[in-house]
Order: structure tokens, then C-alpha cells, then sequence
């Protein structure tokens, strides 16, 4: 069933863009060549019946209505996804901690039954380490002549404000143990503002 949030309010449109056609901008068997019908806004249900070729050819303020249609229904799934998980855990969070209990586990998944469904809890463990107690460790290891990354994982890194600090010489050093990677690119469209 497609999805809509009726709580969006379409972006302003130009006088020639108004229609209030209801219907999805393209079906599925549309012809990629023709033309996408001018509809008053383009929801998140709609976008998945367009190609990419379709969705760049559209006009700017299009693009920008659906960056910000798409950025409000993701912003409203997460309140509804959020409170969502609180209805699951006032549900079922006690009835698996008891069963945790009785399974003599206190992270994992644990299965409850609820009539015809099978629901299944599961608390990861997350382990985290004290690095000031771990490079006090790692100092006595090898005072004692053993190798730390028998003991240890050791993962390096040097923070690119420091790096950019460093003299010339120094940088040089380190240059080639040095990698850089784009990440990824992010897009942002608003109307321009006039001066």
C-alpha cells in the first residue's frame, strides 16, 4: 500500500503548476521519454514509480519540494518509529527480561509467543574498554617483554588537526602511512535568496 504523511504541506509552486490532479505523476508502465505530468506536489509514495532520469530532469523548485517532502516524512517516521518501540517495550520488555532471567542470560535474544506471532527480543551486548587502564596495561606488557598485539587490538590513527599542525619535516614522515578518501556527497537545495 503506498505511503503518504498528510501532515507534509507541498512546497510553493509556480501558477502554471497547480493542477489538482490527484493521480501519481507516473505509472509504472510510463513511457521514461514523456513528459511528467505538472502535479501540485510530489510525495515520497510517488517517487518510486520515477527513474533517475525522470527525477533529474525534473525542474528545481521540483527537486526541492521533494528534498523537502522526503527529509519531513523521514523526520516523521522517526517520532513514529520511536514511539512505536516504546509501545513494544511497554508490551514485551518485562515479559523478556523474565525470560532472560529464566534463561540465565542477561544480553541476547530471547522468543515470546503472543497469540499467532512469535516475538523476537534482542539486547546486543556492547562492550566498551577504559583506555587510560588499557595503556597502563599495554606499558606493562612490555616492560615484561611480551608483545602488546598478542593482548591487545591496536587501531592508530592521527587526528587531521594535529597532522595539519605538524612542521613540514614531520608531516613528510607521516604522509605516505596517510590515506584520504572522499565520503559521501551531500546535497542541499533551498531557493536562492536575492541581494
Amino acid at each position: 500500500m503506498p505511503f503518504s504523511v498528510p501532515t507534509l504541506s507541498p512546497a510553493a509552486t509556480p501558477a502554471s503548476s497547480t493542477s489538482t490532479s490527484t493521480s501519481s505523476p507516473v505509472s509504472a508502465t510510463s513511457d521514461p521519454t514523456r513528459p511528467l505530468p505538472m502535479t501540485p506536489t510530489i510525495f515520497p509514495a510517488d517517487l518510486a514509480a520515477l527513474s533517475v532520469d525522470q527525477l533529474a530532469a525534473l525542474p528545481a523548485h521540483r527537486k526541492h519540494e521533494i528534498d523537502h517532502n522526503l527529509q519531513a516524512a523521514m523526520d516523521f517516521l522517526k517520532k513514529v518509529r520511536a514511539k512505536f518501540d516504546a509501545a513494544l517495550e511497554l508490551c514485551y520488555g518485562e515479559k523478556a527480561r523474565l525470560a532472560r532471567v529464566d534463561e540465565g542470560k542477561d544480553y541476547g535474544i530471547v522468543h515470546l509467543a503472543d497469540g499467532n506471532q512469535r516475538i523476537t527480543v534482542d539486547v546486543p551486548k556492547r562492550v566498551s574498554w577504559d583506555q587510560a587502564m588499557l595503556a597502563a596495561l599495554a606499558r606493562k606488557i612490555t616492560e615484561v617483554g611480551e608483545r602488546v598485539e598478542d593482548y591487545i587490538d591496536i587501531h592508530m590513527s592521527v587526528s587531521e588537526k594535529r597532522f595539519n599542525a605538524w612542521p613540514p619535516t614531520l608531516r613528510q614522515q607521516f604522509a605516505p602511512a596517510r590515506t584520504v578518501k572522499a565520503g559521501k556527497t551531500v546535497f542541499s537545495i533551498a531557493p536562492a535568496v536575492e541581494v
